[in-house]
Formats: C-alpha cells, structure tokens, sequence
C-alpha cells in the first residue's frame, strides 16, 4: 500500500510487522502444511525498498540467522532438500521416519500436500537474495524437485509412460507433462481433464504411518494456487540463476570496459586486458587477503555490487593492506578493515 500512495502509516505498520516475525521465526516450531505465501517475500521487498532504514542491518542479521539455523539444519539433514510439513519439531528432528504430515478436523487423511513446496522453494529464494547465501537455493532446487518426481515415488500403477520394473516408480506430480507424471483423480466430477491442461496434483497422503499417492481427491485433485506458487518459484528461479551466475563460479569481479570476469579483485587487477581508465567492479562482501596495485596505470574500482552487477546494494570490505607502489587508483564502495 505505501508503494501506492506514500502513506507512511502503511510502511510503519508493514515494518513492525515485519520485525515482530522476525524476533521470534523459528520454523521448527511453525505449522508447516497449507501455506500459500513465502515467509520472507515481504522481508525481502522492504529490504529492497528501504536499504537506508535503521533496522536494515536487523534484518540482514535476523536473515542469516535464520538460514543458518534453520534452512543449513534441512540441507544438512534431509536427503530431499525439503522442509518436512507438519507441526512442532516432532517431525523436523526425526526426518529418516515416515513424517507425520497434517490433516484438516473434518478429513481423516492426512496431507503432505504440494502447494507447501511451492511456497518453501520462494522461501529459501527470498532469504538467498536477501543473505547472499547461494547454498540456500539447495532447498528451492528441492523442493522443485520434489513437484518434478525427486521425491520416495509412488505406486507404478499411478504413473504414465512406458510401465517402469519396478513397483515404485518417480513420477512428476505435474500431469500432462511430456514425461512420466502421476495419473489424476479419476473421478473429477467435471471430467478428466485433457491433455493440454498442465496442473499440479495434490501429492501424498499419510495413512497407517504409509506415505502414498492414491486415486483420491486428497492425492490426485489439483488446486490453482499449487499450481501459481510452482510457475512463480520457477520462474524467480531460472531468474536467480541467471543473475547470480557469476556468483555462484566464484567469478567475484568484472572489468566493465572488457566485461571479463575474474576470480577476485587482484586477478582482475593483474589482467593484460585491464589498462588505464578501465573501471574494476567487485561483489558485496568480504575479501580476506592483501591486495596491491603495483601497475602504472589509473583505474578506478568499485565496490558492493550485486551478482549480475546491476546494481549497487552495499559495500565490500577487505580485510586486509592495500598497497599503491605505482599508478593512481580510485575506490568507491569499499572498507579496508
């Protein structure tokens, strides 16, 4: 609402908000189940729109925080690289068992529903591009994942394509893709449905501590809002991965006038392609290590940059000397600690 109409009152409300989540977010102890938002979305547009606020450095904090306490704990202990859905810690400090999932009062089965990835996969994106973390998209290539078969499988019977020797099979739980994927409902009371419908199924069902996907509308139905969280995850996904691509080589520095990536800072620096008037630009974050420019040639070098090096969102510290023994050398964005 404050993008709209500059009411300050809207900002205020959406910040304490925002901080009262914060202060106390511990997933282990949420209800994870039919969840049809992002947790962080919201954390992460206000920090894109109030990079000046004086709580911007809270919520940078709480958010590696949170990451390291919580998304590390799922990479480093579910095979799946999936937040497991139920409620309470039960289930998050046992994930080699059978999870114990979640029902609604007036339905005996119990959901370990698919729209819930959806909404785990913009989580871990959310918190990756606020933290920088990139190990974070472990947990939204999972949880996709999950959606596009990599998940325990499910009866062969249950899924399309040339019939597999096994009695368990993979099958995405997106029908009417051009693969293997799960059969739908088969009672749809407005008819099954063609076969240029693409949607997501609901998933599986926990009955008599047996995790299993079955011809009933609490496995095989499908939901529009599933199906919005999968396109939206996706697409901020593919877009993520190409914005961050340099990133993620390890490729922390561009000569702007060449657009060579290099490694680190010096590398760029020592690069026969860099010549004088060229402008050096680094990553946001911390460079541990001497750095010195011994070259006669007059560069200028900027610090702080996003992954794609569009745009400026902090600064980059070196934790180190820096030594001038020739040239001329002008820095912006940069703090020698």
């Amino acid at each position: 609402m404050y993008q709209y109409s500059n009411d300050t009152q809207h900002k205020d409300s959406a910040i304490s908000y925002l901080n009262s989540q914060l202060a106390g977010f511990n997933l282990a102890n949420k209800w994870r189940g039919m969840k049809p938002t992002s947790y962080f979305e919201g954390l992460y547009r206000i920090v894109k729109s109030f990079p000046d606020h004086p709580d911007y450095t809270y919520w940078i904090t709480r958010a590696n925080e949170i990451a390291q306490s919580d998304y590390y704990y799922v990479m480093q202990n579910n095979g799946f690289h999936v937040v497991p859905q139920g409620y309470g810690p039960d289930q998050w400090n046992d994930m080699e068992s059978v999870p114990t999932g979640w029902t609604l009062e007036a339905n005996p089965n119990i959901w370990y529903f698919n729209g819930f990835f959806g909404s785990v996969a913009l989580d871990a994106l959310f918190l990756a591009k606020v933290t920088g973390d990139h190990s974070l998209e472990e947990v939204t290539a999972g949880s996709l994942g999950w959606l596009t078969g990599m998940h325990i499988g499910v009866a062969s019977s249950f899924v399309t394509g040339t019939p597999p020797v096994e009695p368990i099979s993979p099958g995405a739980f997106i029908i009417n893709i051009p693969d293997r994927f799960v059969e739908p409902w088969s009672s749809w009371w407005w008819g099954p449905p063609s076969s240029n419908v693409q949607s997501v199924a609901n998933g599986f069902v926990i009955i008599n501590g047996e995790m299993i996907h079955q011809d009933t509308w609490e496995s095989a139905e499908t939901f529009i809002y599933p199906d919005g969280l999968f396109i939206h995850a996706t697409a901020l996904y593919e877009d993520y991965l190409l914005q961050t691509e340099t990133c993620r080589q390890g490729l922390h520095a561009r000569n702007e006038n060449t657009l060579l990536d290099y490694p680190s800072l010096q590398a760029a620096y020592d690069a026969a392609e860099t010549v004088a008037g060229h402008h050096l630009v680094t990553h946001k974050g911390t460079i541990t290590g001497n750095i010195v420019f011994d070259r006669p040639i007059s560069i200028n070098i900027t610090g702080g940059y996003n992954c794609d090096y569009t745009v400026i969102e902090g600064t980059t510290t070196i934790q180190g000397d820096m030594t001038i023994s020739d040239g001329a050398v002008m820095i912006g964005g940069i703090i020698l600690e």
